[in-house]
């Protein structure tokens, strides 16, 4: 059985800093999501794809996509990757 508690009162909606940029974002802009071999590639883009579809649900107009792609890191290494664009 559950207990009836009265005159509790609500606690204040505590807000989550996003790990990734999509909403100071700009067409154009872009970020890179190192993949460290801690989670799959498929995995950080389906995360990304989650985000980008979440941040557009409250902003339509705005597109994001993303891709795997292998770059070039400052110490001239080949790091493997997603590379996320907003496209408007």
């Amino acid at each position: 059985m559950y207990t009836i508690d009265k005159n509790i009162s609500v606690l204040p909606i505590r807000h989550r800093q996003t790990k990734y940029p999509v909403k100071d974002m700009q067409p154009g802009d872009s970020f890179f999501v190192l993949y460290t071999g801690e989670r799959t590639l498929t995995n950080i883009v389906c995360t990304l794809c989650s985000v980008c579809k979440h941040h557009r649900s409250k902003y339509p107009d705005k597109t994001f996509t993303m891709r795997r792609v292998t770059e070039i890191d400052e110490n001239g290494d080949e790091v493997s990757g997603v590379r996320c664009w907003r496209l408007s």
